[in-house]
Formats: structure tokens, C-alpha cells, sequence
């Protein structure tokens, strides 16, 4: 599905009406599409050919350009392949062939690379790989999702695998093997429960979430603030449980501390901690989903580390939470300003697509251009070392 046909898709979901109710206005799933991935320090995009291209920092190899230095604009991941999707974590992307084969690259410290065995290069004392290499097992999946340490796919009968760092639970399973960071897995594991999902998200900070084709919303790894939605107070667990309130998503995004959906009418909910108005510690009303304090409907959703970013029907992103380095698309900009309600972005774009990760979001324009807005001290806006609240257009896109 072209990012074309996708908006259309959402348009016509956006534009069902009926109450946010357990399954009332439940009309399906939104499709998946992840032409452009954005890390914590680095960005990547699909060009029209299917080939990878990367920029922002590459001191651990994960802009696959067979060497490690930081790249300002996009540039060639190297081997030839043709991908239909990317995935990108903080020190590490992937991609999927459209036949299904997943390949890694980049820093494999805590295995996230899931080649089964660690990689011979080494980046500042790690190993690594500069360019891609198969994840293990021949596993054909149909979707890819990676942030932080961590990278998750779905095969074809809707199971989910996991592999790499997994110091709460945030695989799904236990596992054995020990990395630097703690407890992961260097090949993939399926996720326990014997669920069958139809999309996921992985926050990169300790937790994932899967929606089952009907919309129902589960969630595993840490909790301690939350971010599970299931109204628990334990602090991860390695086995999913149910978003609590009978809810049902269309779209999910694990963010750092907090995860949030859109279920049928284009509604946000919120829980966890980070996004959410700030109320006394420890308050157990985060523990479960809360409406998101707009009139707005959303037609995608996308999570960063402590900002939350979504787009309207006609494209129109609007952002909300932590504005340390303008990731909110507006000013005053710093470590003591949050919005706790959507905020227009600046620039007055019409976007295709949204991704987001820590504290820098990108979309991709009907024209192909993308644009990228917030962190971007490592280069991934694609400007030099800069940071702005500002959406500026990646060179070359």
C-alpha cells in the first residue's frame, strides 16, 4: 500500500462517527506502513525503489553505510537490498524484504541485531555490523517493528517474536541469555500467552504492546508507572496482560513511560506517565487509559520518549507533552515546558505519514519530501547539529 492510498484509508476511518465505547465504533485496524523510521539519533526512509537510506549518527553502524561516521544527509545503506518496511532502534534499524526476510544492523550490544550469534565487528568496544545481516531462524514475518534494544516482528499467523535486551520482561518471555545490559535474547522468541496479533509497538524503554485483530489491547515489560494500562501496580511482567477498561484500538503506540491509542472515531487515550496532565505521584488513575483533553480526531498516533504527536484526517500533525528540544513543533523550548493538550505543529504541513522516537518526529509530505522536527544534535533532522520546533526538510527527500 502506497503512504497515498494509506491516508485515504485513514480518512475513511477518521470519518466514522459513534462514541468511544468497548467496540461500538471498532471498525478494523489501521494499515501498517513504516516508509521512514526515526531512532534516537539517527533516521531512516524507504526511497521509491525500495532501498534504504539513513542519516544522523553512525558511530555504531547502524546507518549501514559499511563504515561509522555521523552523516548529515541520507546516504545508501549498503547491499542492495530492497525492503518494504524499516525499523529503527537507539543504536540500531532493520528492514523487510517484501518476501519477508528481516535484516539488522548496527550496534548488537544487547542483541538486538537477533542474528543468533554476535557479529564479528566491533564500534566502541561492541559488536556490531555496518551493513545488514539475516536475523536468525528464517522466519517470515509480515511486519517489523525496533526501538531502544529491542526489535519484534509478526509471521504470518500472527505470532510475535522479539529478540534482544529483555531487563524487564519487555520480550515477552524468559530468556536465558545474558548481554552488558542485563538479561536478552540474540535469537527471536515468540512472545508467550499463544496470542495472535495483528500489529505492535515497542516504547524502546521497557515495555511493548500488541492489538489483536478485533482491537483488544495488551501489554508487557515494565509497569511501574502504568504503561501497561492493565490497573496493576506490579512492576513488569514477562507475559502480556489486558488494557484495562474494554477499550478497542485501531491504532496503538508504546511511548517511554506511557502508551496511547486511537480506537474508532479517532479518539486519543492516554496512559502511564509523561503525556498526561501531572497529577500526585503515584496516582492510580494513570493505570488505566484516560481521554486525551482535545476535541480533535486523530487518523495516526505516534509516541516519543515523553511527547506524544498525531495526525488529523487532512495531515495536520498536533503534538503534545515535554518541550525540551522542540519536539512539541512550537516554542518556548526547554526541560521546564510541557503542553499537556495537542498543540498545532509550526510550519502548516500536510503529512502522509508520522514517526517519532525520544524527542524527534518526522513526517513524509505528499510530494515524498520529509521533513523532521525537534532533537537534532546528532544530526537527524538531517541539519547539522541543531535543534527546532520548526519541521525542516531533509536534504535529498
Amino acid at each position: 500500500m502506497t503512504p497515498r492510498s494509506l491516508s485515504y484509508l485513514l480518512l475513511a476511518l477518521v470519518a466514522c462517527d459513534g462514541a468511544s465505547g468497548p467496540g461500538d465504533s471498532f471498525k478494523g485496524l489501521d494499515a501498517a506502513t513504516a516508509t521512514i523510521a526515526v531512532g534516537d539519533t539517527h533516521n531512516c526512509l524507504l526511497d521509491p525503489s525500495g532501498a534504504a537510506v539513513c542519516w544522523g549518527k553512525g558511530t555504531d553502524g547502524e546507518l549501514g553505510a559499511d563504515s561509522t561516521p555521523d552523516i548529515a544527509g541520507p546516504a545508501p545503506v549498503s547491499g542492495g537490498h530492497v525492503f518494504s518496511a524499516l525499523a529503527v532502534g537507539r543504536y540500531h534499524s532493520c528492514g523487510l524484504t517484501p518476501q519477508g526476510a528481516a535484516w539488522c544492523w548496527g550496534s548488537d550490544r544487547d542483541g538486538q541485531l537477533g542474528a543468533g550469534a554476535a557479529p564479528a565487528g566491533s564500534c566502541a568496544g561492541d559488536p556490531c555490523a555496518t551493513a545488514p545481516i539475516p536475523v536468525a531462524l528464517n522466519l517470515s514475518f509480515t511486519d517489523l517493528l525496533a526501538s531502544g534494544s529491542e526489535t519484534c516482528g509478526l509471521t504470518a499467523d500472527s505470532t510475535a517474536w522479539c529478540w534482544g535486551l529483555n531487563d524487564f520482561g519487555q520480550l515477552g518471555a524468559t530468556v536465558v541469555g545474558t548481554c552488558p545490559d542485563g538479561p536478552c535474547s540474540r535469537d527471536p522468541v515468540a512472545v508467550s500467552g499463544g496470542h495472535h496479533f495483528a500489529r505492535l509497538s515497542v516504547s524502546g524503554a521497557g515495555h511493548a504492546c500488541g492489538l489483536h485483530a478485533d482491537g483488544q489491547a495488551w501489554c508487557w515489560g515494565l509497569n511501574h508507572q502504568g504503561q501497561l494500562g492493565a490497573d496493576s501496580v506490579v512492576d513488569y511482567v514477562e507475559q502480556p496482560l489486558r488494557v484495562a477498561g474494554g477499550l478497542r484500538f485501531r491504532q496503538l503506540s508504546a511511548g517511554g513511560l506511557h502508551t496511547c491509542g486511537l480506537t474508532g472515531d479517532g479518539t486519543a487515550w492516554c496512559w502511564g506517565i509523561d503525556v498526561l496532565p501531572l497529577k500526585n505521584t503515584g496516582d492510580l488513575s494513570y493505570y488505566v487509559p484516560n481521554k486525551v483533553a482535545t476535541p480533535l480526531r486523530f487518523a495516526a498516533i505516534e509516541s516519543g520518549r515523553v511527547s506524544e504527536c498525531a495526525l488529523t484526517s487532512d495531515g495536520a500533525p498536533y503534538c503534545w507533552g515535554a518541550n525540551a528540544a522542540g519536539e512539541i513543533g512550537t516554542t518556548p523550548i526547554g526541560s521546564t515546558y510541557r503542553f499537556d493538550a495537542p498543540v498545532a505543529v509550526g510550519g502548516g504541513l500536510q503529512l502522509l505519514e508520522l514517526r517519532g522516537e525520544m524527542q524527534t518526529y518526522c513526517g513524509r509530505a505528499a510530494t515524498g519530501a520529509v521533513y523532521c522536527w525537534g532533537q537534532g544534535t546528532s544530526g537527524q533532522l538531517g541539519a547539522g547539529s541543531v535543534n527546532s520546533p520548526v519541521p525542516l526538510m531533509v536534504p535529498g527527500t
